[in-house]
C-alpha cells in the first residue's frame, strides 16, 4: 500500500470510529467499517460463532479483510488491546470460514495474535471477545457450547470429507485457547443483568498496536509498528516514525548490532519487507533507533521484545508413512508457519509442486514401479525457513498385486 493511500485509510479508519451502528450495537458508537467481500442471505439463520486467530496485527487484519483485491473478510475484529471493528454486518455472510455452507450459517471473528506464539492473546483480547460473543449468542439465541461456538481448525473441508480447517485446512486458534476459560466467561457476560457493559468494548475503531498513529509536535523518534514488551515471531514489520524535517536517516540495531539504515521517508526495516526473527534465539531482544539529521544530530529510541517462534513443520493428512497405495491418493500438508512453496518428490526427483494454499496433491502411483519407495515433502516459510517431511511408502499395482494375481493365475 503506497504512503498516500496507506495515509488516506488511516484517516478514514480515524474518521469512522465515530460512525454510530447501525443495528443493535448503537447503544454506544461502533468502530464500523465495510469489508466488499461478504454476502446478502434471505431467511439467513445464524447458529454457530467460528473463532480465528489472524497471524497478524490488527491493523494489518483490518487492511487486509477490506481490501478490495483479496476475497476474505469476518464480522469482527477484536484487538490485542480489546478493541473491537466490525467489517460485516452479522445479519450478512462474512467469506471467513471456507466452507460456503458453514459462512451462511455463522458469525466470524478474528483475533490479533498468532497460532503458536504463546501470550500473542492477551487478557484483555480474550475479556472482550467473550463479551462480544455473549452478545451476539443472546442477539441470535446461540447455544452457549462447542457444538455451536467452534475454532476455525473444525470447521469441515467440502472438498475432502474427514479433514477439517476449511477449504485451507487452518489450524487456529490453537493450542493456547483456552476453551473451558473462554466459555465460563461467555457464559458469565451473557448471564450479568447489565448486558450495555458489554457495549464499551466498541468504543474504538481507531489503528491499534503495533500500527498506531503518532503526533509529531516536537524533534522526536518512535517505533511505530512494534511497542515495547510485545512477543515477535516470524516476518515483523517494523518501522520508525521521525518527527522533524532535519532527520534523514534512521538505522535499525537489534542488540547492539546495525541490521539496517534508511535515508526515505517513511522509515522502514528492508525497505518495509520486515525485518525476519527467525535468525534469533527465543527470548528478550533489544531493539534500537537512532535517528540523525544533517548537522550530526541523533534520537535514539530503545524497546524490549520477546521472540518466540513455533517450530517450522509439516502436518500430512491423508496420508501415513508405510501405506500401500494402490490408486490415486489425495493428501493435504498443513505448514505451521505462512508458506509459499511445497514441494512433493519421489525418491529425490520432483513430481509435483504447490506455491499456494491450501497445499493439496493428487498423487497417482501408476507412474512409481512397485515396490518400496520414499515419498519426500519440502517446504520453504515465507520467513526462509524450510521443513522436510519423508514417508516411506509401498507402491502396489492393481494387476500385480496379489489378489490379482491368485485371479489371473486361476483364469489360466
Amino acid at each position: 500500500m503506497g504512503s498516500f493511500r496507506k495515509a488516506c485509510f488511516v484517516a478514514a479508519l480515524a474518521a469512522l470510529a465515530l460512525v454510530p451502528s447501525a443495528d443493535a450495537l448503537n447503544r454506544q458508537r461502533v468502530g464500523v467499517l465495510q469489508s466488499p467481500s461478504y454476502a446478502k442471505l434471505h431467511d439467513r439463520k445464524v447458529t454457530t460463532i467460528v473463532i480465528h486467530v489472524a497471524e497478524t496485527s490488527f491493523w494489518g487484519t483490518v487492511r487486509t479483510l477490506t481490501d478490495p483485491d483479496r476475497p476474505a473478510s469476518a464480522h469482527f475484529v477484536v484487538s490485542q488491546e480489546g478493541e473491537v471493528v466490525r467489517l460485516v454486518d452479522p445479519n450478512d455472510v462474512a467469506w471467513h470460514a471456507g466452507n460456503k455452507a458453514v459462512n451462511e450459517s455463522s458469525i466470524g471473528i478474528e483475533h490479533e495474535g498468532f497460532t503458536y506464539v504463546r501470550g500473542s492473546l492477551t487478557t484483555t483480547e480474550i475479556d472482550s471477545s467473550a463479551r462480544l460473543v455473549a452478545y451476539l449468542a443472546i442477539r441470535y439465541g446461540i447455544p452457549i457450547d462447542r457444538k455451536h461456538l467452534i475454532g476455525h481448525d473444525e470447521v469441515p473441508d467440502p472438498l475432502h470429507p474427514g479433514l477439517r480447517g476449511g477449504a485451507d485446512h487452518h489450524t487456529d486458534p490453537g493450542p493456547y485457547w483456552d476453551w473451558d476459560r473462554y466459555l465460563d466467561l461467555v457464559r458469565a457476560y451473557a448471564e450479568a443483568p447489565e448486558q450495555p457493559r458489554f457495549q464499551r468494548v466498541l468504543a474504538s475503531a481507531r489503528p491499534s498496536r503495533p500500527e498506531r498513529r503518532i503526533a509529531c509536535f516536537t524533534r522526536s523518534l518512535h517505533s511505530s509498528t512494534i511497542a515495547s514488551g510485545q512477543t515477535v515471531a516470524g516476518l515483523v514489520d517494523w518501522r520508525a516514525k521521525a518527527c522533524g524535517r532535519a532527520l534523514n536517516r534512521v538505522d535499525f540495531l537489534v542488540d547492539g548490532k546495525l541490521l539496517w539504515a534508511d535515508r526515505e521517508r517513511p522509515f522502514a526495516f528492508a525497505g518495509g519487507r520486515g525485518w525476519n526473527t527467525t535468525g534469533l534465539a527465543d527470548g528478550w531482544h533489544r531493539l534500537s533507533l537512532r535517528a540523525y539529521g544533517p548537522d550530526g544530530y541523533r534520537i535514539r529510541r530503545d524497546l524490549r521484545v520477546r521472540v518466540e517462534n513455533p517450530v517450522y513443520a509439516l502436518d500430512v493428512s491423508g496420508l501415513a508413512a508405510g501405506q500401500t497405495l494402490v490408486h490415486d491418493t489425495v493428501f493435504g500438508v498443513a505448514p505451521t508457519a505462512a508458506t509459499r512453496r511445497v514441494e512433493l518428490r519421489l525418491d529425490g526427483r520432483t513430481v509435483a509442486v504447490q506455491t499456494a494454499a491450501p497445499f493439496s496433491f493428487d498423487w497417482d502411483p501408476v507412474d512409481a514401479a512397485p515396490g518400496a519407495h520414499e515419498l519426500e515433502l519440502r517446504a520453504r516459510a515465507w520467513d526462509g525457513r524450510t521443513a522436510t517431511t519423508t514417508l516411506p511408502l509401498e507402491v502396489e499395482h492393481p494387476l500385480a498385486s496379489p489378489a490379482a494375481a491368485a485371479l489371473l493365475s486361476d483364469l489360466s
